[in-house]
């Protein structure tokens, strides 16, 4: 992975634990692309508002995951998403079939709570 050290802080953090798997990440609502642009090659954003240009793609976070999607990313990151999500368990397990099996890593974080889940390990830090 590319050094994060002009990176938003969340990143920086993220790269400093250590276990990020390699491979592309998927950020989900990207928005602009803040953080997309610090992520992995291969690395892409999906969003209400597509921006080609920097490979964020359309996606209703109710639709089902396209087919091309599935098990692509070893990395979906979720930035200030969960709190706009009417039911998240559903949403959980749309997101699972993004990631990589086995080695896939979901990070979300939301006001000043950052949850990690690594095959089955959660973390949660409150400084960020």
């Amino acid at each position: 992975m590319k050094q994060l050290s002009s990176a938003p802080k969340r990143l920086r953090w993220a790269q400093n634990i250590g276990v990020l798997p390699d491979g592309p990440w998927l950020d989900v609502c990207a928005g602009p692309g803040e953080y997309l642009k610090h992520m992995p090659e291969g690395s892409m954003g999906i969003d209400l508002r597509p921006i080609p240009e920097l490979n964020i793609h359309e996606w209703n976070f109710d639709a089902q995951i396209p087919l091309g999607l599935q098990e692509k990313f070893s990395v979906v990151w979720c930035s200030n998403v969960f709190e706009h999500v009417m039911d998240p368990h559903p949403f959980l397990l749309r997101l699972k079939k993004l990631l990589t099996p086995m080695m896939g890593s979901l990070f979300s974080h939301a006001l000043k709570h950052f949850l990690i889940n690594i095959c089955g390990m959660a973390h949660t830090m409150a400084t960020m």
